[in-house]
């Protein structure tokens, strides 16, 4: 077998890696964050056969945090999280972005993969029922220290979550490196 050999990481396989890992994630299922309803994709990650693994324990990592605080939101206001966008690929991006969508190229949907190795992982969601401003200031207050960028779409009534660059990236590189953004944002769309 080569093991540089480009591979993709087969649906099966990155679904049920995901599953085992995330035991105490009761409410969310791969399809939930590794598939755009709206395009009917399903996120397409390649990498060489010597990573599949370590791309996989990438992905549990950046995704767990998040998936708790959707766990903690569902439990507060007692109604389902809707989970609109997880783990982005290059693919549904252009997809996005060719919609008209306003899509950063640094976002950090991407998980690292791909496109942005920067990414750090995020999730737009809303909660059924709920004002999606409600949800916000919820999130805003309740996982300060955790998130990266939370940012309410008024016109569309959900909100993006991402993790914090902590969890990946040193104080030091985050400085030099990365760019500076907000914290927290209302955008009109």
């Amino acid at each position: 077998m080569d093991e540089n050999k480009i591979k993709s990481i087969s649906l099966e396989t990155m679904q049920a890696y995901l599953i085992k890992s995330m035991l105490d994630i009761k409410h969310f299922a791969p399809k939930e964050y590794c598939y755009s309803v709206m395009f009917n994709h399903w996120v397409h990650i390649e990498c060489s056969e010597k990573i599949v693994d370590r791309v996989l324990r990438k992905l549990v990592y950046l995704l767990h945090p998040l998936l708790s605080m959707m766990e903690i939101v569902r439990s507060e206001f007692k109604s389902p999280v809707i989970i609109t966008s997880g783990i982005r690929d290059l693919e549904l991006w252009n997809m996005l972005y060719g919609a008209g969508y306003h899509i950063s190229p640094t976002t950090d949907h991407s998980f690292g993969l791909n496109y942005n190795p920067y990414g750090v992982g995020a999730l737009d969601h809303f909660v059924v029922g709920v004002p999606a401003k409600e949800v916000y200031e919820y999130e805003k207050s309740k996982f300060d220290k955790e998130i990266g960028q939370l940012i309410l779409y008024k016109k569309s009534q959900f909100i993006h979550i991402s993790n914090n660059r902590s969890i990946v990236f040193s104080d030091k590189f985050k400085s030099n490196i990365l760019k500076d953004h907000k914290k927290y944002i209302v955008w009109d769309y």
